[in-house]
């Protein structure tokens, strides 16, 4: 439909919807003379050659769809001003349906009437008195009533899989798994402590358990509860680089250690579950280049995840037939996280050392990743002018205590200090070799020198130009 519409017939529409605004800013002329331009400087090149389009708009500008939509809104009315006219016309886009009651004639003579209204715009009629696929609707017609179903073309992929779905793993969906293992204070606990003794040595083993599979691990977190009763728990949340089935790790960990362990993907992200597993532990043990998740506030969870949260726990009691379900609260105002502050981020920037725009946007990125947005949705929302006062800003302060130190004290006592302090790194002081050296060829009395470079020092001047 878009490159057969005609440029007159298109420029016609877009007047006539302009000429109806209440608001008549911009101008009408205005607009029409930019969609003029539009398509007349509509260029591509295809096989080394170049090509200007001359009738019809292309797909891809951004007023091409409302361009078309406006076109088709006269076809419209002047196919539904002829004597014959179905009783229902609804349209998307160039797809129409329409119901008629006089017959299967009727439609094939409006079908050839709207075809000649226009040269360029023809339709082509698909009909049936039974069912009929309409976008993606199958419509049966039962006992005078329209019954529906989803439709979908043959050459339909059907990529949309559930999350739950067994073959998760061919779309590339990382799973995030928290890990528990019991470790009792008996006989038992002793030789299993024997066997994990501190966090990371349960923390191999787990890798080692999933890395049997086809899965890698990306990194992990391990950490250690003491519970009320004496007992201890290892807590582990550990990301893969696609989804695998936790049975081959199970049956690894029984068979070479003896343990059973609980596994869980309750949480919506890593970051939701890394959170849990450090609550209670600060000497958790992370993965080697684990990325940082504790250098500020946690994001706000989204309705989305907390949503999917909700449905599995629902179906999970309706498959092991529990009546009863909590529900999720709904977190009232005041309890909402507040987005970050230009504070939280400047922070972020001195714990991190971070100096440039660049390694902002890679460690804003490192933590998206992982679930954790707060970062990414400050960037994205703020003008890089911003962002950029706010780095220029913040190390700005950092040093000011030292620049208006240095801005009270004199060129000598400046001096003096630099003379007690090491080169610079690679110097290893030749400088002062080659500065002798300099005098000596220049036939210069290095006392003399010295003490003229002393002397403008002791006067404040701004500039000492050594020629």
């Amino acid at each position: 439909m878009f490159p057969n519409i005609d440029n007159d017939l298109g420029l016609l529409a877009v007047t006539q919807a302009l000429n109806s605004r209440s608001n008549q800013f911009p101008s009408t002329e205005c607009i029409v003379e930019a969609v003029k331009i539009c398509l007349a400087h509509n260029n591509s090149s295809f096989r080394k050659e170049h090509y200007l389009k001359i009738h019809g708009t292309a797909m891809g500008p951004k007023n091409a769809c409302s361009y078309a939509d406006l076109t088709m809104g006269i076809i419209d009315e002047r196919a539904k001003s002829g004597e014959i006219k179905p009783n229902l016309w609804w349209r998307y886009r160039d797809d129409i349906f329409d119901l008629w009651t006089q017959g299967t004639a009727k439609p094939l003579e409006f079908t050839d009437f709207i075809n000649s209204l226009y040269p360029t715009i023809k339709f082509t009629l698909v009909y049936s008195e039974v069912s009929l696929n309409v976008l993606d609707l199958t419509l049966t017609l039962v006992d005078g009533l329209i019954q529906t179903d989803v439709y979908s073309k043959p050459t339909d992929n059907h990529l949309y899989l559930q999350r739950k779905s067994a073959s998760l793993h061919q779309i590339g969906i990382t799973e995030d798994i928290n890990i528990n293992l019991p470790v009792l204070q008996d006989f038992r606990s002793r030789a299993d402590l024997s066997k994990f003794p501190n966090r990371r040595d349960f923390a191999e083993a787990l890798v080692t358990s999933f890395e049997k599979g086809s899965a890698k691990v990306k990194h992990w977190c391990c950490s250690r509860e003491n519970h009320a009763d004496g007992a201890k728990h290892y807590h582990m949340v550990l990301k893969l680089h696609k989804s695998q089935r936790w049975l081959q790790s199970k049956r690894f960990l029984e068979e070479n250690f003896a343990i059973e362990v609980n596994y869980s993907s309750n949480h919506h992200n890593y970051y939701s579950a890394w959170r849990y597993v450090t609550k209670e532990d600060s000497s958790y043990e992370e993965s080697e280049s684990h990325p940082d998740l504790n250098s500020y506030k946690e994001p706000k969870t989204t309705n989305a995840s907390m949503a999917k949260i909700q449905t599995g726990q629902k179906r999970s009691a309706a498959v092991q037939g529990r009546g009863n379900v909590c529900k999720g609260k709904k977190r009232s105002k005041k309890e909402k996280e507040k987005r970050l502050s230009a504070f939280d981020v400047s922070e972020v920037i001195l714990k991190r050392n971070i100096k440039t725009m660049t390694e902002l946007h890679a460690y804003a990125h490192e933590q998206r990743e992982e679930g954790k947005t707060d970062l990414v949705q400050f960037i994205l929302c703020k003008p890089p002018k911003a962002i950029q006062d706010l780095l220029d800003t913040t190390w700005r302060m950092k040093t000011a205590k030292e620049v208006l130190e240095r801005c009270k004290k004199s060129r000598m006592e400046l001096f003096n200090e630099a003379s007690k302090q090491d080169c610079r790194a690679g110097c290893n002081g030749v400088w002062l070799q080659c500065a002798k050296q300099i005098l000596e060829n220049n036939g210069i009395d290095k006392r003399k020198f010295g003490q003229a470079v002393v002397d403008l020092l002791k006067k404040d001047v701004g500039s000492i130009a050594i020629s």
